[in-house]
C-alpha cells in the first residue's frame, strides 16, 4: 500500500511538474510576442516617434490641431471637449463634438508621459495601437495554429502596407489606431469561444471601441459584423431568423452603438447645426474602387496605391488561403470559415465597383465617403488567413509558395512606405510650437454663419469693443468655461469672439445671461452691465448628450450585471464537478 501511495504521489508530482513547465513555455511565448509587438510598432512608427518627422496635409492638420484642442479644453476642466476654440480663425468650431473623441483622450493622456507634447503622444497612442491589433491577431492565431507560426501575423498585421500608409502618408491618424479595436473585434468574433454565443460581449466592447475611435472605420464595423451572420441567411433563408447564428451578429451591433451612444447619439442628432453636406459633396466615391478599371477610366483614381496594389495584395492573400483551407479540409471546416469568408466577401463587394448602383444611393454608406476604405477591415483578416493557410500545410507546394510570396510582398510594401517617410518623405515637425488661429473645416461651419464668409480671419475683438467704449481681455479658458474680462463705461450688447451654438450657456458676474446669435455674423451676442465685468461661456449638454450619456451608462451596467451572472454561474457548475 505504502508502494501504491508513494506511487501515486510521485505521479501526481510528475503531472504537476509537466503542468508548471507547460505553462511557463506558454509564458515565455507570449512575452516573447509582445516583445515583437513592440519592437514592431515601434519601428513602424519610427518616422513620427523617433525622428519626429511627417508629410503635413489636411488631414495631419486637422487632427493634429484637434488633438492640441482637446488637450487644451481637457487641461482647462472640460472633460468633454465638444469645441475647437482656435478654429475658424479664433472663433471656434463644434468638430470635436463629430469626431470620435477616444483617440484624442488617448493622445492627451500619453501627452503627459512626454512632458505634455502632444505630437509625441499622439505616437505613443499609434505605436501602442499597432502593438494591440498585433498581439490581437497574434492571440487568434494561436487557438488554431502554432505559437511558433502565428508570430508571423504580428509583423504581418503592423507593418500591413495600408496600415503603414495611413500613418506616414495618408495621415489619417484616428483612420490608422482604429485598426486596433478592430483587431480586437475580429478577435471576438474568429475565436472559437464566440461559436453558439448569443450575447458575445467582447464583441460588443470591441465595436464601441472602435465606434468611438474612428466613425468611418465604426460604421465599416458595423457592417463586418452584420455580413457574418451572412451565412446562416443564405444557408436557410427562411428560418434563419430561429438561428443564433443570426441573432448574436444583430445583438452585438445594437449593443455597440448603444455603448457608443455617449458620444454617437448626439453627433448624429446634431448634424442640422452644421454643414454636414460637405461630407458628401466634396468627397465622392466614384474614383476611389479598389481594383478600378471602368470608373477610373471615366472619373480618374483618388489614390492608387490603395486602389490597386495594397488592395490586390490583401484581396489575393485572403482568397488564396481560404481556398486552400477549404481544400485540405474538405467539409471538416473550422468554425472561423464562414465567418471569415463573409466578411473578406463583403468586403470584397463593397469597396469594388461591383458595388457602384450601392454608391449611387444616398445611404449612410456615402458616409464611408472612398469605397476603398473597407479594405481596412482586411488589416487583421488577412494576415490571420495567412497564417491559416500556411498552419493548412497544403499538398500543392506552390499555393504555399505562392501564399508566403504575397506575405513578403505585404511585408516588403509596409516596409518601404515606412523607409520612405523615414529618409525620403516629409519634414521635422517643431511640436513645441503653440496652437494658434487656424482656418477650420467647412463642413463645422455652424448654421449661424455664412458659408465660406472667413469671418473669423477678419474679426477684430479689440475693434469691437473699443466701439463700444469697453476695455476687453482676450479669452481664457479655465474650470471649464471660457472668460473674458470686460470693463464697460455703459450697459451694452457685445457680439463675443465666438461663434454661437445652441449648447452656450452664458454668465455676467456669475449671473446668467441669455446667449443669442448676431444674425450678421453669426457670432455669439451677450448683453453686458456697465462697470467690471467677469463674462463666462460654458457649454451645456444638449437632450441628445444626457440621453446617449444614460443609454451608454445603462447598457455598460446591464453588460456588466450579465457578464458578473455568467462567471458566477460557470464557477458554481465547476465547484459541482469537483465535488467528489
Amino acid at each position: 500500500m505504502a508502494n501504491l501511495a508513494n506511487g501515486a504521489e510521485s505521479g501526481g508530482t510528475a503531472r504537476a511538474d509537466l503542468v508548471a513547465r507547460a505553462m511557463q513555455a506558454t509564458a515565455t511565448r507570449t512575452w516573447v510576442a509582445v516583445a515583437l509587438a513592440l519592437l514592431c510598432g515601434i519601428v513602424a512608427q519610427s518616422p513620427n516617434l523617433l525622428l519626429g518627422r511627417a508629410t503635413p496635409n489636411l488631414d495631419f492638420w486637422v487632427h493634429y490641431n484637434y488633438a492640441r484642442e482637446f488637450a487644451i479644453s481637457l487641461d482647462a476642466g472640460i472633460w468633454r471637449p465638444r469645441w475647437a476654440w482656435n478654429a475658424q480663425g479664433g472663433l471656434g468650431e463644434p468638430g470635436l463634438l463629430y469626431y470620435s473623441p477616444l483617440y484624442y483622450y488617448l493622445s492627451w493622456a500619453a501627452s503627459k508621459l512626454a512632458g505634455g507634447n502632444v505630437w509625441i503622444g499622439m505616437q505613443l497612442v499609434e505605436a501602442g495601437a499597432a502593438m494591440v491589433l498585433g498581439l490581437s491577431v497574434w492571440r487568434l492565431c494561436t487557438d488554431y495554429a502554432s505559437r511558433a507560426l502565428a508570430l508571423l501575423a504580428i509583423p504581418l498585421a503592423i507593418f500591413a502596407p495600408m496600415l503603414c500608409l495611413l500613418h506616414l502618408g495618408f495621415n489619417g491618424y484616428p483612420w490608422a489606431t482604429a485598426t486596433a479595436p478592430l483587431g480586437l473585434l475580429t478577435w471576438a468574433l474568429l475565436r472559437p469561444a464566440a461559436a453558439g454565443k448569443l450575447l458575445d460581449i467582447p464583441a460588443i466592447v470591441a465595436l464601441a471601441l472602435t465606434i468611438c475611435m474612428h466613425t468611418v472605420t465604426g460604421l465599416m464595423a458595423v457592417i463586418m459584423v452584420a455580413s457574418v451572420a451572412l451565412p446562416v441567411v443564405l444557408s436557410q433563408p427562411l428560418r434563419f431568423w430561429t438561428r443564433r447564428a443570426f441573432w448574436s451578429p444583430a445583438l452585438t451591433v445594437i449593443g455597440g452603438l448603444a455603448l457608443s451612444a455617449w458620444y454617437l447619439l448626439p453627433a448624429f442628432a446634431s448634424q442640422g447645426l452644421i454643414d454636414a453636406g460637405v461630407w458628401r459633396e466634396n468627397y465622392t466615391p466614384f474614383n476611389a474602387f479598389s481594383l478600378s478599371t471602368v470608373t477610373a477610366a471615366v472619373f480618374g483614381v483618388r489614390w492608387f496605391a490603395f486602389q490597386w496594389p495594397i488592395s490586390l495584395i490583401a484581396f489575393a492573400t485572403c482568397v488564396l488561403a481560404l481556398w486552400i483551407v477549404r481544400r485540405e479540409r474538405g467539409e471538416d471546416l473550422p468554425g472561423w470559415f464562414a465567418p471569415s469568408a463573409a466578411i473578406a466577401g463583403m468586403t470584397f463587394v463593397l469597396s469594388t465597383e461591383l458595388s457602384y448602383p450601392l454608391w449611387l444611393i444616398d445611404s449612410p454608406l456615402r458616409n464611408v465617403q472612398f469605397p476603398h476604405r473597407f479594405v481596412t477591415l482586411l488589416v487583421a483578416l488577412a494576415p490571420f488567413l495567412l497564417v491559416m493557410g500556411l498552419a493548412a500545410r497544403p499538398r500543392i507546394a506552390m499555393a504555399s509558395g505562392v501564399l508566403a510570396v504575397l506575405g513578403l510582398a505585404s511585408l516588403a510594401m509596409g516596409s518601404l512606405v515606412v523607409a520612405r517617410a523615414a529618409a525620403i518623405d516629409g519634414e521635422v515637425i517643431d511640436s513645441r510650437e503653440p496652437l494658434g488661429p487656424y482656418v477650420g473645416l467647412d463642413e463645422y461651419r455652424t448654421v449661424y454663419t455664412a458659408r465660406g464668409s472667413g469671418v473669423g480671419l477678419s474679426y477684430d475683438w479689440q475693434a469691437q469693443c473699443d466701439a463700444v467704449g469697453a476695455t476687453c481681455s482676450p479669452r481664457k479658458l479655465s474650470n471649464g468655461a471660457a472668460h473674458w474680462k470686460i470693463e464697460a463705461a455703459s450697459a451694452t450688447t457685445l457680439r463675443l469672439p465666438l461663434h454661437y451654438f445652441p449648447s452656450w450657456l452664458g454668465t455676467a458676474n456669475g449671473r446668467a445671461v441669455e446667449v443669442r446669435p448676431d444674425p450678421e455674423r453669426g457670432l455669439a451676442r451677450m448683453a453686458v452691465p456697465a462697470g467690471s465685468n467677469e463674462v463666462s461661456v460654458r457649454w451645456a449638454a444638449m437632450p441628445a448628450e444626457r440621453a446617449g450619456m444614460w443609454l451608454s451608462l445603462l447598457t455598460a451596467l446591464l453588460l456588466a450585471a450579465i457578464s458578473v451572472r455568467v462567471r458566477t454561474g460557470r464557477a458554481r457548475r465547476a465547484a459541482l464537478r469537483g465535488r467528489p
